[in-house]
């Protein structure tokens, strides 16, 4: 069996349509419904049924679809391991990168540096806001981001490759600290700390809106530096990634959020229009760091 006919497969699968599936891979759909005769044929069983109306996916054609995509999975990884192996790169890259996040560089680096020996990475320490704005002003070729909505994002494209749980930064003897865990609910009422000029605020202030949370009113720190002493003289709140409590203020609690919307995406932001060929070599290094979705990232 091709690989391509898995492919093929776990296409029709996920989309439970021929027509849809022959068009989106660019095929005629009488050498797709081929195919997938032949995949059945080599599992010895029927794996979808398929009429006028519908396609519907048999217990054995579920097991395959997911044996399929492991199959795949490994078979993908150990091509792109090879074809990193195979090849003397040389070049250089630029990273923002926030300083508290430093921790996922220290995964990705031993690896760049075990297979890209040649290419030099340069790591920069920048704020998420301006790490951005560097990177549309082409002033670095990555940056480290938390992924939400940004501005003019038409040029950016977004990697992901961790999920970072949101916590709630307060003083140590608030009583929000004395929770574990909390939801963005409990914020009802409180004084809320947000990041002066800053995308990830107004993330922050979509999810209170998007949870019908009332703040009691919301006070703005210029850095994250500086926001404990917002934080302790306000008594407030800040919503921030899990990360920041690699700042290590032991005035301050953390409460992890529970919930929906408990989490935001750590993603690798670059430009589409950069033609530095170090940029996809990297994301492949991310990839082999953080194979797996993570749903926490931070040292605890």
């Amino acid at each position: 069996m091709k690989l391509e006919y898995m492919k093929e497969y776990i296409a029709v699968v996920e989309s439970l349509n021929f027509t849809a599936t022959a068009n989106r891979l660019m095929m005629t759909q009488s050498a797709l419904s081929r195919h997938i005769a032949v995949v059945e044929e080599c599992m010895g069983a029927q794996l979808l049924y398929r009429d006028t109306h519908k396609v519907e996916v048999t217990p054995c054609g579920r097991l395959i679809y997911q044996e399929f995509k492991q199959i795949l999975s490994i078979y993908d990884a150990a091509a792109a391991k090879v074809m990193l192996m195979s090849k003397d790169h040389q070049g250089a890259i630029r990273i923002g990168v926030p300083y508290y996040c430093m921790h996922y560089m220290d995964q990705i680096i031993p690896l760049m540096k075990e297979y890209y020996l040649n290419i030099a990475v340069e790591i920069v320490s920048f704020q998420p806001t301006p790490a951005y704005c560097a990177l549309l002003n082409h002033q670095i070729d990555i940056a480290m981001l938390f992924h939400h909505d940004y501005p003019d994002s038409d040029d950016i494209r977004f990697h992901d490759f961790a999920k970072e749980t949101l916590v709630f930064m307060t003083k140590k003897n608030y009583p929000l600290a004395q929770k574990k865990f909390a939801e963005i609910k409990d914020l009802t009422g409180c004084v809320i700390v947000a990041f002066r000029n800053n995308y990830f605020s107004d993330f922050t202030q979509a999810l209170l809106r998007q949870h019908d949370v009332l703040p009691k009113k919301l006070v703005y720190s210029d850095h994250i530096d500086t926001m404990h002493y917002t934080i302790q003289e306000t008594k407030g709140v800040a919503i921030v990634p899990i990360s920041a409590k690699n700042i290590n203020r032991p005035e301050l609690a953390i409460t992890r959020l529970v919930g929906e919307d408990s989490t935001v995406n750590m993603t690798m932001a670059y430009r589409f229009d950069n033609n530095n060929p170090a940029i996809s070599l990297f994301l492949k290094i991310v990839d082999m760091a953080f194979p797996l979705p993570q749903s926490e990232n931070s040292t605890d």
